[in-house]
C-alpha cells in the first residue's frame, strides 16, 4: 500500500491531460471546491437511483466476516488455510469472466448485459446463502454450544463447507462489481463516478464493520446469515430494477462536462440522434479542455520561475 501511494505520486498524471485515442479529452474539469463536493455527495445521496441501490452496496462485502469466522471455527488450521488460498485463487477468473459477459460486444444493449450479469450473481448469491443456511442448520454449527469440531480436508465433512466457501468467494468478487458496473453505467463524468467511488467505499465499509461487530458480539452464524440474505435479496431487486430502468446505452450528449469522443458523434450523426448544434457544442468543449490543460503548464512553469528567481 504505501509503494501504490509512491507510484500514484510520481506516475499518476493531471485528468486534464488524459487524452483519447482519437485526440480528445474526457471531460472538461474545473477547480474543485469543498463545498461543492460536499453538495456533490449530498445530491447523490438524495438521489433515488442511489438510495435504491445503498442495501445493496451495504451488504457487498459483509459475508467476509461471516465466512472468516464460520472457517476458523468449523476447520482445523491447515485446511482453513487451504480454504483461505482457495477463496483469494477463486476471485482471480471469476470477475474477468463476469467483465466479459458485462462487457461484451455481442450483445449490444448495456441494459441486457447488466441483466444477464446481474442475474447470474443474484443466482449464485441467493443460492449459496440458502445452501449455507441449510449446512449451517443440518451441522449444527453453533459455537455457543458445541466445541469446535476441526474438521480436515480428509474427513467426509470437508467437502460440502468447502464448496459453500468457494462459493462465497465468487460472490465476494462479483456482487460489489455488478453493484459498481451499475454505478459507473450511471454517469461518464469522471467527478460524478469519482464520488460515487468514495460513496461506494465508504458504505462498503460501514457494512463489513457492522459484520465484524455483530460477529465479535457472538450473533449466532444462522442469525447473522439471515441478516446478509435479506440484505442480498433486497438489494438484487433493487439493483435488478435501477439496471433495467435506468442504465442507458450511453450517457454521451448528456452531460455538461463530459466531451464526446469521435465515434460516437460520427455514430450519433449518422443515427440521426444529434444535430450539427449539439456536434459544435463538443467541438466547443474540447477547447475549452485543450484551453484548460495549457493554462496548467503555464501556471507551472510561473510558479517554477517564480521558484528559480526567488
Amino acid at each position: 500500500m504505501c509503494l501504490a501511494i509512491v507510484i500514484a505520486l510520481l506516475f499518476i498524471i493531471s485528468p486534464k491531460k488524459v487524452v483519447r485515442d482519437d485526440g480528445t479529452h474526457i471531460a472538461i474539469f474545473k477547480q474543485p471546491r469543498v463545498m461543492e463536493e460536499i453538495k456533490g455527495l449530498v445530491i447523490w445521496f438524495t438521489n433515488y437511483k442511489i438510495l435504491a441501490l445503498i442495501p445493496g452496496i451495504f451488504v457487498a462485502e459483509m459475508n467476509l466476516a461471516l465466512l472468516s469466522s464460520i472457517n476458523a471455527y468449523y476447520f482445523n488450521l491447515r485446511t482453513r488455510s487451504l480454504n483461505n488460498v482457495m477463496f483469494q485463487f477463486i476471485m482471480m477468473p471469476c470477475p474477468l469472466l463476469l467483465a466479459y459477459v458485462m462487457d461484451t460486444n455481442y450483445i449490444k444493449s448495456r441494459r441486457v448485459r447488466g441483466m444477464i450479469g446481474a442475474g447470474i450473481v443474484g443466482t449464485i448469491c441467493l443460492a449459496t446463502n440458502a445452501g449455507l443456511a441449510a449446512w449451517i442448520t443440518k451441522n449444527d454449527v453453533n459455537r455457543q454450544k458445541n466445541t469446535p469440531p476441526g474438521v480436515d480436508w480428509t474427513d467426509s465433512a470437508f467437502g460440502a463447507g468447502f464448496v459453500l466457501y468457494l462459493l462465497s468467494g465468487i460472490i465476494y468478487a462479483t456482487y460489489q462489481i455488478v453493484v459498481q458496473w451499475t454505478l459507473g453505467a450511471l454517469s461518464n463524468d469522471p467527478v460524478q463516478c469519482s464520488r460515487l467511488a468514495g460513496l461506494f467505499k465508504g458504505t462498503t465499509a460501514l457494512g463489513m464493520c457492522i459484520s465484524f461487530v455483530l460477529d465479535s458480539k457472538n450473533v449466532s452464524y444462522i442469525d447473522q446469515l439471515i441478516v446478509q440474505f435479506t440484505l442480498y435479496a433486497v438489494g438484487l431487486v433493487f439493483l435488478l430494477g435501477i439496471i433495467w430502468f435506468c442504465v442507458r446505452d450511453t450517457n454521451y450528449f448528456l452531460e455538461e462536462n463530459v466531451i464526446v469522443p469521435h465515434r460516437w458523434e460520427e455514430r450519433a450523426r449518422i443515427e440521426g440522434l444529434v444535430g450539427e448544434e449539439e456536434i459544435e457544442r463538443e467541438k466547443r468543449k474540447e477547447m475549452l479542455a485543450m484551453r484548460g490543460e495549457v493554462l496548467d503548464e503555464k501556471s507551472k512553469e510561473d510558479v517554477m520561475e517564480k521558484g528559480m528567481s526567488g
